[in-house]
Order: structure tokens, then C-alpha cells, then sequence
């Protein structure tokens, strides 16, 4: 049985795992990724310190227990040495991130709430994602009026969109 269950390019839903083992170690690193970001970046917090500790610490402890499958799951490269001391150096700033994140202060409707979600929107991704977002923004209009069609025609519901422009 694979542990991961291949994407195809068509596939734009997250990657799913067979093993509990792997989709643990995921859930918890998009956990500590997005609430790292909203601390870090957008001076916002929606889960109290000994939370994300304990996120931290339960990552920290299932990584040093199955380094074979830590290794498999995505973000692994960032997450080596993870002791669960701090987010700051992670790669909060990745595109996925950034959207799960703007899913999640949507339901915040408070000020502080409304001043994250304007925060995030002035937020460019980082790493492979700010390649591909000097590359696009640099396109010809006419390219770009193209691109927003193919977008428009696979509609992804729910999903945080970064202005274009």
C-alpha cells in the first residue's frame, strides 16, 4: 500500500495520505504553518500559546518516531529539526498557506479580524510561488486576460484568491 496517493496534474485538492501516521504529521504542520503566519505576519491569534505548543510538541515527538514517513510528508525539508520552540523561520509565506489561512479569518468578524484579512492580502508568496508571481506579472495583458478565463472556468469553491494586478 503507498503512502502517498499520487496528484495528478488535473488535481488541484491537497494530498491525501493512506497511512494515520502521515496525515497526522501533515495536519499538524499545516496547523503550526497557518497559525505561525497569522502570528508572525498578520498580529493575529486564533488558538491560545499552549495549543500550538502542544501541536508542536505531539509534530516534534511523531517526527523523531517515524523519520521514514516525516521524510515523505510535504514540508518535510522545513521541518527537520522542528522542536517545537518557535514558527518564525518556517515557510509560512507558501501560497497553500496563505489561503488556508484567509478560509479561516473569514469567520473572525472582529476589527483585529478585518485588519489580518487586509494584511493578508498585501502578503506575496514566497519560494517556487513568487517565481511564478513575477512571472505572471509580467505577462503581455492579452495573456493575462487569458489566464483569468481558464481560472474562471474551474471554479474552486472556497477557496482564498490573491488579488491580481
Amino acid at each position: 500500500m503507498p503512502l502517498v496517493k499520487a496528484k495528478t496534474v488535473a488535481d488541484s485538492r491537497p494530498i491525501t495520505y493512506d497511512n494515520p501516521i502521515a496525515e497526522l504529521i501533515q495536519r499538524r504542520r499545516y496547523q503550526i504553518l497557518v497559525h505561525s503566519l497569522m502570528y508572525y505576519e498578520l498580529d493575529i491569534s486564533l488558538v491560545e500559546d499552549h495549543k500550538w505548543a502542544e501541536w508542536g510538541q505531539e509534530l516534534a515527538k511523531l517526527q523523531a518516531e517515524h523519520p521514514e514517513i516525516a521524510e515523505q510528508v510535504i514540508f518535510a525539508e522545513a521541518f527537520k529539526g522542528f522542536d517545537a520552540s518557535t514558527g518564525f523561520h518556517l515557510p509560512f509565506r507558501d501560497e497553500q498557506i496563505l489561503r488556508i489561512a484567509g478560509r479561516l479569518l473569514r469567520n473572525v468578524n472582529t476589527a483585529e479580524g478585518q485588519e489580518a484579512r487586509i494584511k493578508l492580502m498585501t502578503i506575496v508568496p514566497t519560494g517556487n510561488e513568487w517565481e511564478s508571481y513575477k512571472k505572471k506579472s509580467h505577462k503581455p495583458m492579452e495573456s493575462k486576460k487569458e489566464e483569468v478565463k481558464k481560472v474562471e472556468s474551474k471554479p474552486r469553491k472556497g477557496l482564498f484568491t490573491m488579488p491580481r494586478g
